[in-house]
């Protein structure tokens, strides 16, 4: 089963590519891999995950964000039953793919229920990427701005998307900081403040305990999509073995 990168391996990554071979496009000349999320589960994590996001309503605002319009089949719970039924290679590894939209929404899904129980930190991604299956979650600025949308701050730097902004990467960083008393109000200290405020009310971090005490969830990364590719036989393997 694959294992996650380090924290710091989910910054700015976007290495997602169509490789060669692959399915063909009839009449294009062109070999297309389809892209999708791949969780990689085992039977204890298969159970844990489709159990949780079952909980779930379709309606929580947290799941939407940077995925269109979600589809009914979207639904936590519609998905915790795709989850359910999925068969295990014989490895017993149970590769579940997923759209980038149902994907999105069981990992979001998932998360919300760890928030509840005061789980779900992004500190612990490492460990989250691990139970999921998955390599290289990413920042989910999309969805980070889209679900802060209204909410008086920018989490991004830029139009593109694309870097965070001075504040949400201190939140971000989960780093605690020792409170800078009075000076403060005349400082990059109070843009971070008003963020870890905003983040909270949203719930993309862990309920304040302190101003200066950032409690990002995983919220704030996503799993990331890859090649799909078809797969063959035994004997086909056996002949393909013979001429190399």
């Amino acid at each position: 089963m694959r294992q996650s990168n380090s924290l710091s391996s989910w910054t700015d990554r976007n290495d997602i590519a169509s490789a060669p071979g692959g399915f063909g496009l009839p009449g294009s000349g062109r070999q297309e891999v389809p892209v999708m999320i791949i969780f990689n589960l085992t039977s204890e994590a298969r159970t844990r995950i489709s159990t949780a996001i079952r909980t779930i309503d379709g309606d929580e605002p947290r799941l939407s964000g940077a995925i269109g319009r979600r589809a009914k089949t979207d639904a936590p719970v519609i998905l915790a039953g795709v989850i359910d039924v999925w068969p295990a290679d014989p490895d017993g590894v149970h590769r579940v793919a997923l759209s980038d939209a149902a994907g999105a929404v069981v990992w979001r899904a998932f998360a919300v229920t760890e928030i509840a129980a005061g789980r779900g930190r992004l500190k612990a991604v490492d460990e989250y990427a691990s139970l999921f299956g998955i390599l290289h979650p990413e920042p989910a600025y999309e969805y980070v701005c889209a679900q802060m949308k209204g909410r008086g701050i920018r989490p991004c730097s830029d139009v593109d998307h694309d870097d965070w902004a001075e504040a949400t990467r201190w939140v971000v960083a989960d780093g605690g900081t020792r409170d800078p008393r009075r000076a403060w109000a005349r400082s990059a200290w109070r843009g971070r403040a008003v963020a870890h405020e905003a983040y909270a009310h949203a719930g993309l971090t862990l309920p304040m305990l302190g101003t200066w005490d950032p409690r990002p969830t995983i919220l704030f990364v996503t799993p990331s999509s890859e090649p799909i590719r078809p797969s063959i036989s035994l004997e086909d393997d056996a002949a393909l073995a013979e001429l190399a």
